[in-house]
């Protein structure tokens, strides 16, 4: 019975126009340690935003759902349109299908923009030229009226950054390549910071198939909030000054 209070609760300061920051952060201090976890808040609170009335269980029907098919794809489409905040467990809720379904439908079906290279298949000029087009697309998507501000892009100066085809690709979709030092590949905030902390998450842990690695990795960086990125971005201008100072000599061991 405690659940369905707890929901009640939820129900009612949704209804109020509270997020669900907010909910999580006022049933914390009315119900101490018997308060419900951070992610069923989450999930009841963007179920009832999204129209859903009951407070009771949805029944079993034992039968699997038709995970893909035109319906499934364009509810989840209409969703994700309404609020592109939602978080992945959020959408498998108010859908109804698994976590592993909402993955393959964003990915197959309405274009996550998260890539993930086939096995055996090599990095090519080519290649990166149709990730810099998948990256216009998403600040295209998320951030309006950016690009015509400009955008700046930091890389290394491996080969295929600097192929002529990707050369290309940056001058078509009006990006500027930031200057990087030849002998200073610890730049990059995905080498220095975001892929060792996702390593960490992942060590140790046996995964099935590769849409449940491909899960825990989008669980993880959902996990992370601004501040995480933020700093991240911190460290870069520490390791830049850091670079300035040794005129572009090798500081990957610095903090």
């Amino acid at each position: 019975m405690e659940k369905i209070e707890h929901r009640a609760v939820i129900k009612f300061l949704t209804k109020q126009g509270k997020n669900a920051q907010t909910i999580l952060n006022e049933m914390e201090t009315v119900y101490g340690e018997q308060c419900p976890s951070k992610s069923m808040i989450y999930k009841w609170h963007g179920l009832f935003k999204h129209g859903r009335e009951s407070i009771e269980d949805d029944p079993r029907s034992g039968r699997p759902v038709e995970a893909t098919t035109s319906d499934i794809v364009e509810k989840v489409e209409k969703i994700v349109l309404e609020d592109t905040r939602l978080k992945k467990k959020q959408l498998s809720a108010l859908v109804g299908v698994s976590d592993t379904t909402i993955l393959r439908i964003l990915h197959d079906h309405l274009g996550d923009n998260t890539d993930y290279k086939e096995k055996g298949r090599t990095i090519t000029g080519e290649y990166y030229a149709t990730i810099l087009e998948k990256l216009k697309d998403a600040i295209k998507e998320k951030r309006r009226g950016k690009l015509t501000k400009g955008v700046l892009l930091l890389q290394d100066n491996a080969p295929v950054h600097k192929s002529k085809v990707a050369m290309a690709a940056l001058h078509t979709h009006g990006f500027e390549s930031l200057v990087h030092p030849p002998y200073s590949p610890d730049l990059a905030p995905s080498d220095f910071y975001l892929f060792p902390n996702l390593k960490k998450d992942l060590r140790g842990r046996k995964f099935s198939d590769d849409n449940e690695v491909k899960e825990a990795i989008l669980a993880h960086f959902e996990g992370k909030d601004k501040k995480y990125f933020y700093d991240g971005l911190e460290k870069l201008i520490h390791r830049s000054n850091k670079c300035i100072q040794l005129k572009g000599d090798y500081i990957e061991k610095e903090k």
